[in-house]
């Protein structure tokens, strides 16, 4: 399990599993005979041995006074094991509430215990305490024995076998998790790196540039109401403020290069047929006097313009506009559009011999 191949030995113990639980469902048992069947999946396909890892109604002494969980999950038969997960159970035809999952994180938070598992055989969910001021349960997987595919079942279920468990694997789980909370996801997505690659890539593909306060205010409007609320307190690195005509100071030399530079220096002759092939189809645009490309009756200032502008209605996976176009040269052969500019910022480079 764990993402590999579902082997038969595993569909197997599943499919038992699964039939089991919906007798027992069929039948409406109590709380006790439910018990008696989850013991029975904790042994196949989880591979506890329930008299060595089950502690049955464990004794949990607290604030409130002593109550007693299901069981406990230990991975030593010792007095002093302490418990790696507390499991409450409910009889099968009950729904699970949030009630339920109150009074077992009551009980982990007295034991110190990280994980709680909640099920009724049908589902099952897994839930990780965090020991702050005040403390707090979040959910973290859960899936349903009677309606998920083998798959699923066997990845989910593999999550808390005694396998995994003894490897530190409810760790990597809920390290796995934090990383995926929408605080650490809206913190990556909303870095300088990030939007900085997102403008370049938007420009590329449509040819139109935006700024980074474009980018995080377009994506306010897209989150929910409490992915916003997240948002909200999650610092945005935007790019530092660049001087514009400094930038173009520093350029000063060639090292921007337009199509109407390669056409007056007769690089690229006017009329040059721009090509691109995608999956056995070609696409073709025409180079303008103007500088400019014609593709399907539009016409676009830059490489990349052009070039997104057949992704956008094509959707086609292009690299940057000027590797993107190819043209025929003077030979025959065929060569991208960038070697063109290369060539005319070689030639730029170059010392002038009436100097």
């Amino acid at each position: 399990m764990g993402g590999k191949p579902l082997n038969k030995e595993a569909k197997r113990a599943l499919r038992n599993a699964r039939k089991v639980m919906e007798a027992t469902y069929q039948a409406d048992c109590n709380e006790a005979e439910t018990r008696q069947r989850v013991e029975r999946i904790f042994e196949n396909p989880l591979g506890y041995d329930y008299i060595k890892h089950l502690s049955r109604e464990r004794t949990i002494t607290g604030a409130g006074g002593t109550e007693h969980v299901d069981f406990a999950i230990r991975l030593e038969d010792t007095p002093e094991a302490e418990p790696v997960m507390l499991v409450e159970l409910k009889r099968v035809g009950l729904d699970l509430a949030q009630k339920h999952l109150k009074q077992v994180s009551g009980y982990a938070i007295d034991v110190g215990c990280e994980w709680v598992l909640l099920t009724n055989g049908r589902e099952w969910r897994l839930y990780h305490v965090e020991f702050g001021k005040p403390p707090v349960t979040k959910l973290v997987e859960r899936w349903n024995l009677l309606k998920d595919d083998w798959e699923e079942l066997a990845n989910k279920f593999d999550l808390i076998s005694l396998k995994r468990v003894r490897r530190g694997g409810l760790d990597k789980v809920w390290e796995r998790t934090e990383v995926l909370q929408p605080r650490s996801l809206l913190k990556a997505i909303l870095s300088h790196e990030t939007l900085r690659d997102v403008r370049r890539v938007l420009k590329r593909d449509t040819g139109v540039v935006v700024t980074a306060d474009d980018i995080v205010g377009a994506l306010r409007k897209m989150l929910n109401e409490g992915a916003a609320r997240v948002l909200q307190d999650v610092e945005v690195t935007l790019p530092p403020k660049v001087d514009k005509k400094a930038a173009k100071r520093t350029k000063k030399g060639g090292a921007h290069v337009s199509l109407k530079d390669l056409i007056i220096t007769g690089l690229l002759p006017v009329g040059t047929t721009l090509f691109s092939e995608y999956k056995g189809t070609r696409y073709t645009a025409e180079v303008q006097a103007d500088g400019t490309i014609a593709f399907e009756g539009n016409s676009y200032k830059t490489p990349s313009a052009a070039g997104g502008a057949v992704t956008a209605k094509y959707n086609v996976s292009a690299p940057p506009g000027w590797e993107f176009w190819q043209l025929k040269g003077a030979e025959g052969n065929i060569e991208p559009l960038d070697a063109i500019r290369k060539r005319y910022l070689s030639k730029q480079e170059k010392p002038s011999t009436n100097q």
